[in-house]
């Protein structure tokens, strides 16, 4: 899956450990790619929607237990404008009583890069 897939789940991962599921929006667009915020938006909100409606809980039960954190993990480094645009979603997501993550990744080592996300931390 990918951010392009606006209606669809990418990924989905518990850490029951830790009381969290993690839903992943996988984006391997340049910042650049015409209408990607636009994009971004839309995978949100319907991720938003997944959770709010009940069908996270209805496709995973033990789901209903979890805290869910929307994760956006990256192949390019956002700008500055996108990094305010990530804060404000970060804000209108805890509103809705959710929490937002954002992580960059690095194809060539198939590893998280060490500087994380300016907004927020990946725990």
């Amino acid at each position: 899956m990918t951010i392009l897939l606006s209606d669809q789940i990418d990924i989905i991962s518990a850490a029951q450990d830790k009381g969290m599921i993690y839903l992943t929006i996988s984006d391997h667009l340049d910042w650049q790619y015409q209408d990607k915020l636009l994009l971004l938006q839309q995978k949100i909100n319907h991720y938003l929607a997944y959770i709010e409606s009940g069908e996270m809980a209805l496709k995973d039960p033990q789901a209903s237990f979890l805290n869910p954190i929307i994760c956006l993990v990256c192949q390019y480094h956002p700008n500055n404008q996108v990094i305010e645009f990530l804060t404000k979603v970060q804000g209108i997501v805890e509103e809705a009583g959710f929490s937002f993550e954002w992580r960059l990744f690095d194809i060539e080592s198939n590893q998280f890069n060490p500087n994380r996300g300016e907004t927020t931390e990946w725990k």
